[in-house]
């Protein structure tokens, strides 16, 4: 019996193994995903940076600004052409990593079918329920009770070892002695009543040994437990905040996406500096990207909630 818990625990334990896989995965293939969306970020702000170079030039052409405006867009220009390089060397390793994920050569090419969207969790969002989810289907918690239940039928193998032993024992012997002259044929039936007395201290240190092990595994339980506990609360609040950070981001690039406008039309007008858009550009840049980290981060919480439940 003991073997065969033994055998379950350490089955808990590989599918604990395999929802971390999952996990990693899920984190590997969103985290292209947002690679991906970075790259064709900063390709929008390269085109950007570079209407706002030639619009530059045909205003110095024009004698409305002076030849530090060309050469700042030049700068802002080869700046945005940079990061580009960077966002697109990004994307090639994270698809690199998300191969070594998988387990599938780096060089794989496959479609990337999933986007980086709001999307609320598909199911009950409730810390009591899902505290509960995680007790009743994690498997390490499982093999935690599993162990614990080894050890206490080990408590009682050590106990039963002072406890007095019957033994019977059967002989036959062919052609030996025996109390009828004419019978060459003898029987022997023992039964033997043993009791331990003592030991060399083995028995009772191997008790104890027992015992220690099993009130550990019960402490070992309910720090678990209260750490499990923290775990969801945790992966249910992050999801929260997330969610509305969201919503706070996506108010953000709107309103930087007009204030860009504003300040491209009053440069057009000769109403504001170079520097003014040039600022302007990379808060809009900042707000875009800040959004898509929050998209990112909303979708890995989802996967999160389903591992610290055990429901991956």
């Amino acid at each position: 019996l003991r073997a065969k818990l033994h055998r379950q625990s350490v089955g808990k334990g590989l599918s604990e193994a395999k929802q971390k896989v999952l996990y990693n995965v899920a984190k590997a293939y969103y985290s292209v995903i947002l690679a991906g969306r970075y790259a064709r970020l900063m390709k929008s702000m390269v085109k950007t940076a570079g209407a706002y170079r030639t619009l530059a030039e045909n205003m110095y052409k024009a004698g409305q600004v002076v030849s530090s405006d060309v050469l700042r867009a030049d700068v802002e220009l080869a700046s945005m052409k940079e990061k580009l390089a960077s966002a697109k060397k990004n994307y090639r390793l994270a698809k690199y990593f998300l191969n070594i994920n998988i387990g599938i050569p780096v060089d794989s090419n496959y479609a990337m079918t999933s986007r980086l969207k709001k999307s609320p969790y598909n199911g009950r969002m409730d810390i009591s329920y899902l505290q509960k989810t995680a007790f009743a289907r994690r498997p390490d918690y499982k093999a935690v009770l599993l162990n614990k239940k080894n050890m206490k039928l080990g408590v009682k193998a050590a106990t039963g070892n002072f406890l007095p032993k019957i033994v019977a024992g059967y002989d036959y012997f062919s052609n030996g002695p025996a109390i009828h002259p004419d019978d060459s044929y003898s029987y022997a039936l023992t039964v033997m009543l043993n009791f331990n007395i003592f030991s060399g201290l083995y028995d009772y240190n191997n008790l104890q040994k027992s015992k220690s092990g099993y009130n550990t595994m019960i402490e070992y339980q309910g720090l678990f437990r209260n750490k499990i506990e923290m775990q969801v609360r945790k992966a249910y609040l992050q999801y929260k905040t997330d969610y509305m950070n969201t919503k706070v981001a996506s108010l953000a690039v709107k309103n930087a996406g007009q204030t860009l406008r504003i300040t491209t039309n009053r440069y057009k007008a000769g109403m504001t500096t170079l520097v003014n858009l040039d600022r302007t550009l990379d808060e809009y840049k900042a707000a875009r990207l800040s959004y898509i980290n929050t998209l990112y981060n909303l979708n890995i919480d989802k996967y999160y909630i389903k591992l610290v439940t055990g429901s991956l």
